[in-house]
């Protein structure tokens, strides 16, 4: 299948150029976007399929919608991967900082956790002081440790469960936070 790809990927945009293979290439490209959609091929051969159908027909490639992050997701990131990291204020002042928002509602409080575990896996040196925010955020507001512990052990039990390879950095930044915590 690698070997048809890489030809409608090459070759594809020339053939659809020549008036006389147009019309057969036209036919083949149908004939890709139907096996595809029927599901004859398996996920990995359909994505392989799909990206040579979008080489040769870029108009009907899908669309992909730029996400805006809220502004208190924005602030949050700011302050823990520039703020905190480059030691511009204490922990005690990021803290502050970050119950100012609603940390009463279970949402924001779950945005902050999952904003927090973002930053061991981004800076695998700054847990130190990731570290000490999360014993002042704790002792500030005792729910939040709750919440903390519960998405760490969840995204560790993902992570043994599937193993990617891309995650094991991860894995050993979380369980030195759960140590130092």
């Amino acid at each position: 299948i690698q070997v048809l790809v890489l030809f409608i990927e090459k070759l594809g945009p020339l053939y659809l150029s020549m008036k006389e293979i147009a019309s057969l290439m036209n036919s083949e490209l149908n004939h890709i976007l139907s096996v595809c959609k029927s599901k004859l091929v398996d996920l990995n051969a359909s994505a392989l399929l799909m990206n040579a159908y979008y080489t040769c027909r870029p108009a009907e490639r899908p669309r992909v919608k730029r996400v805006e992050l809220p502004p208190q997701i924005r602030y949050l990131q700011y302050l823990l991967n520039d703020v905190l990291i480059n030691g511009r204020m204490s922990e005690e002042e990021i803290a502050n900082h970050i119950l100012h928002f609603n940390v009463n509602d279970d949402t924001t409080l779950l945005m902050i956790v999952h904003e927090i575990l973002k930053v061991p896996t981004n800076s695998f040196p700054s847990i130190d002081v990731l570290t000490i925010l999360c014993c002042e955020l704790n002792y500030q507001f005792p729910k939040f440790g709750v919440f903390l512990i519960d998405a760490i052990f969840e995204r560790i039990t993902y992570i043994l469960d599937f193993m990617p390879t891309a995650c094991q950095q991860e894995a050993v930044g979380l369980i030195e936070f759960v140590y130092l915590l």
